[in-house]
């Protein structure tokens, strides 16, 4: 069917069922006859902002490129991203000076409580520690009420929250793959949720109750947007196979430890877990449910008994220069960055127009804490295209500027202005 023939859809259109509202993606149905192949710079095609946290820094010299520019090459760390490697530049020699200045929080707590908000703890004589609002709620600001949700904030759990309203307080986070996809494509009101709850005791899928939804739309669409649904709609069906499965794990007991074995700190697999959330964060974008992401995949207690890593990830920090753990630490950061390969993947896939929803995301993933348990030379990547605004694929060295003008680099993309935030009035360019 020639799309120009279709009548439009509205961008809000929802598959309604008994307990669930399903969002739809971007389809050119959506899109007024006179858009459709305009600019990805259309106002159709937003720019989404993903925050990507993992506490404790990384081993640098595994992780930093020893040359700048587009030539460099890809480091042990950095090789789970080679397929990408034209989607994010590497950030080197970025500070976050104030936020490290010595207050009664301590190190590890301001890597976690001040990556975000670039905040000087101790700032107010007379109060022991006080934050500031975290760059993705000044993005709310200015971009909240654009969508069903102003943002979502995930964490594969075990971690304090790195998102603060203006305020100062701590914003807690999802932490449960299945109860963070039921919030994005159930009806919230009491009659649907009870009505959500007989169909996982039934083992249904949420599409089930949708069925005369699809039917409905597949007459009003053309070819290629069938073509889009029906991949869309498998794919809500493996994310939410996934987060049921990472569900049941979390509810399953660790079992007895061998002797001298360490046992997890809670069952299920880390990895599952992570990965679900970023499944559904990756649906919450490609459906422009919310446009502002923050995921924490990290902490300093961390384990990865899948890998071979049962020991906290602060105590790998904690070397001593001793090879084991050496290399158990960088084993875990490049696992890190497998999870943010199979982020970015999902992203990649999706289309809007002719570009991918990773071309229109501004995504940063690293940490405020450097090798030493300082505010110095962090290890940071910059992803996605900002919509065309960026040049990814270097390496970069700022040289100390703050990571904060990193920040105002991601709102920009989104076409959010502001002067300053926290130590930076200057953008750096990425």
């Amino acid at each position: 069917m020639n799309p120009s023939l279709v009548a439009p859809i509205h961008r809000r259109t929802f598959l309604r069922g008994a307990g669930a509202a399903i969002a739809l993606p971007l389809l050119e149905s959506m899109m007024p006859r006179r858009a459709l192949g305009a600019s990805v710079d259309s106002p159709r095609s937003p720019v989404r902002l993903v925050f990507i946290h993992t506490e404790s820094g990384m081993w640098m010299d595994r992780f930093t490129p020893k040359t700048t520019g587009a030539g460099y090459a890809l480091t042990p760390t950095l090789e789970p991203l080679a397929a990408f490697r034209e989607d994010f530049s590497v950030c080197s020699g970025l500070f976050h000076e104030a936020a490290f200045k010595r207050n009664s929080c301590g190190r590890h707590c301001q890597d976690t409580t001040c990556f975000l908000t670039g905040a000087d703890l101790g700032a107010v004589p007379g109060v022991p520690t006080r934050n500031t609002v975290s760059v993705d709620q000044v993005a709310v600001r200015h971009l909240g009420e654009r969508t069903r949700f102003p943002h979502l904030h995930f964490s594969a759990g075990g971690i304090s929250s790195m998102v603060y309203s203006e305020n100062g307080t701590p914003i807690p986070a999802e932490t449960n793959p299945a109860t963070a996809f039921q919030r994005l494509f159930s009806d919230q009101s009491p009659a649907a949720r009870t009505e959500a709850k007989r169909r996982l005791a039934l083992n249904r899928s949420v599409l089930d109750d949708v069925l005369g939804s699809v039917r409905d739309l597949d007459r009003r669409i053309g070819s290629q947007d069938r073509s889009r649904l029906d991949e869309y709609l498998t794919n809500v069906r493996e994310v939410e196979r996934r987060t049921q499965v990472a569900d049941r794990w979390l509810d399953q007991a660790a079992p007895a430890a061998p002797a001298g074995a360490r046992v997890p700190s809670s069952g299920g697999n880390r990895t599952d877990r992570i990965r679900a959330l970023m499944d559904v964060a990756a649906l919450a974008l490609q459906t422009d449910q919310t446009r502002v992401v923050t995921l924490q995949i990290g902490g300093m207690s961390c384990q990865y008994p899948e890998i071979g890593a049962s020991d906290g990830y602060h105590n790998y920090t904690h070397h001593d220069y001793k090879a084991d753990k050496i290399a158990l630490m960088q084993k875990v950061d490049r696992h890190r960055m497998a999870h943010l390969a199979h982020f970015l993947g999902r992203l990649k896939e999706v289309r809007e127009g002719d570009r991918s929803l990773l071309f229109q995301s501004a995504i940063v993933y690293g940490s405020g804490m450097g090798q030493t348990h300082e505010g110095k030379d962090l290890p940071n990547l910059i992803l996605g295209h900002g919509g065309g605004r960026w040049k990814p694929g270097r390496h970069v060295d700022f040289k100390g500027k703050p990571l904060a003008g990193l920040f105002l680099s991601m709102l920009d993309a989104a076409g959010v202005e502001v002067k300053q935030f926290a130590d930076a009035a200057e953008r750096v360019n990425v």
